[in-house]
């Protein structure tokens, strides 16, 4: 998975710098197993709930999107 579908908008999972609906520019700044949730196996291959941060580049903050088992959006926080 490279992308990240939200609505009418999607997210890349790289390095390039993005920018938000709102005229935002922002990057991924890493990712991480949510490891409140257990993993699950799913047609034989162990799958986890990730959390993708991203900084705004303009140091107003960070927001963070967690993906499903199946690599479906979750929420943003």
């Amino acid at each position: 998975m490279d992308r990240i579908l939200i609505g009418k908008n999607s997210i890349n999972l790289t390095l390039e710098t993005q920018v938000s609906p709102l005229g935002r520019e922002f990057r991924m700044s890493g990712t991480a197993k949510n490891l409140q949730l257990p993993p699950k196996w799913i047609n034989k291959v162990e799958k986890w709930h990730w959390i993708h941060s991203f900084k705004y580049l303009d140091n107003e903050g960070y927001f963070h999107i967690e993906i499903g088992y199946n690599d479906e959006f979750i929420r943003k926080f």
